[in-house]
């Protein structure tokens, strides 16, 4: 998958931006648990470093932790926050393989959008809770599967949908691994609208193989759920959809 995400590159931000506002939502709940003025940060699935930095402008005297299989998001996330002049560690590493990370300890952990990446959920958040401080706090943003995003994708995909709806575990799967493992702060949903311009529409989504399933097919299945899509946005020139995802906050 990584080298799908290196194509997007500094084009990262732009295609995320309608979540910004959202992330700020985010951070506002997460401020209520945290109780200490330097945070240690581990951002799994990292991407550019666009949490972390909204992070580390409220906890200036914070250090980051990036975590990504992309080499070339990586590279711009660690120099976004050095020029910050955030101390920053960078691991290229698949989220699958957290048992590498040995003798460390964090203050708050982020998974944001990574979930259904995840081959074995449970080992992944006992390594999370390892990982964990004891007064630490976690958090998981998560893509409800009513995102119309991915219900449009589903509509127009048979081939992506049959290997996706087995990935993409459900909301209260979660749950319940994480309410054997931490003590739950709070689980709400967000929920916004947003406008696919163009140049991010939904097509290029797909070319870039954006979601795990589609890195699964043989080429004639995805070419031809790429042409179907194709052919839907001959007739449409945007997307206004409604983004739902939930978002989960916990400790040890």
């Amino acid at each position: 998958m990584e080298k799908h995400f290196d194509t997007l590159g500094d084009n990262y931000d732009e295609f995320l931006r309608y979540s910004r506002h959202s992330i700020e939502g985010v951070l506002n709940k997460l401020h209520k648990y945290i109780q200490i003025s330097k945070v240690d940060v581990l951002d799994i699935g990292s991407g550019n470093g666009r949490i972390s930095r909204e992070i580390v402008k409220r906890y200036p005297n914070s250090s980051v932790t990036l975590l990504d299989n992309s080499k070339n998001l990586l590279e711009i996330a660690g120099k976004s926050l050095k020029s910050l002049n955030i101390p920053t560690k960078m691991l290229e590493l698949d989220l699958n393989y957290l048992d590498n990370i040995r003798g460390e300890k964090y203050d708050l952990i982020i998974c944001s959008f990574i979930l259904q990446n995840v081959v074995n959920l449970e080992q992944f958040f006992l390594n999370i809770s390892r990982l964990l401080e004891n007064n630490g706090v976690g958090t998981v943003l998560y893509n409800d599967k009513s995102d119309l995003i991915l219900q449009l994708i589903h509509q127009l995909c048979s081939n992506f949908h049959k290997v996706e709806i087995e990935r993409h575990p459900s909301l209260n799967d979660i749950l319940s691994l994480l309410i054997s493992k931490f003590k739950i702060l709070t689980v709400y949903k967000n929920e916004f609208e947003f406008a696919i311009e163009p140049t991010i529409r939904l097509v290029e989504i797909v070319e870039q193989k954006q979601f795990s399933g589609f890195s699964l097919l043989n080429n004639d299945d995805f070419q031809k759920d790429l042409n179907n899509v194709k052919k839907y946005f001959a007739k449409t020139n945007k997307v206004i959809s409604s983004s739902k995802y939930a978002v989960i906050i916990f400790t040890k």
